[in-house]
């Protein structure tokens, strides 16, 4: 997959706080930070997935997920512009409710929705002589798309539990309008020979363009 919760975090500042009943709710414990460090009172970390890219709601604030350091402790940041800026290390705690949701089972079916867009299978399993999403060499420049799309699947849901005229149902209808406008100019670039260098294009649901 593209797209990690922080992304969607990035897009949507309050979705984990919000929404967090239609995620994964991964873990909740408590936990201390200090100098950007998270030490939870849980030693389950790596057993239950959480790492780079997860999202922890420490005392209601959304901060972005580092890195993994041990079964009890992670670095975090406050929401930062972009995966490669430097991290932002959020002010010292105490003992504070710290949970971990994931909207993954989302961000996995967009990715799939994705996928089929350009024709392309998922890891190993393309047929033969078919490409699969390996053969992807711009992953960030869809990351945009795939992330519209589980926005569009997380807000629908929460869309169909309240009225037709509800927020969530408008920003569905958004999310979807985003993600069509992205997918008119998206472009997948494969390496199909394994050189690591793009030899083919392909548009999303259009006929592939290969370089002679």
């Amino acid at each position: 997959m593209f797209t990690a919760d922080r992304d969607l975090l990035a897009i949507e500042p309050d979705l984990f706080r919000d929404l967090g009943y239609l995620a994964q709710r991964r873990l909740s414990t408590t936990a201390t930070l200090n100098s950007g460090k998270l030490t939870t009172a849980s030693n389950q970390l790596a057993a239950l997935g959480i790492g780079a890219g997860n999202v922890v709601l420490f005392g209601g604030v959304p901060l972005e997920v580092i890195e993994h350091l041990s079964p009890t402790e992670l670095t975090v940041s406050l929401l930062r512009a972009r995966r490669t800026s430097p991290p932002l290390p959020p002010p010292a705690a105490g003992s504070t409710p710290a949970v971990f949701f994931s909207f993954v089972p989302q961000i996995a079916a967009a990715h799939d929705a994705l996928l089929a867009m350009f024709g392309l299978a998922r890891a190993g399993l393309a047929e033969p002589g078919e490409p699969d999403e390996s053969r992807i060499v711009n992953p960030d420049d869809l990351r945009g798309l795939e992330s519209a799309l589980a926005m569009q699947l997380i807000y629908a849901a929460a869309g169909a539990l309240a009225r037709p005229d509800s927020p969530q149902a408008a920003r569905a209808a958004h999310y979807h309008r985003v993600a069509s406008s992205i997918r008119a100019i998206a472009r997948a670039r494969l390496d199909l020979d394994g050189d690591g260098f793009a030899d083919a294009e392909r548009r999303a649901a259009a006929g592939v363009l290969s370089r002679a």
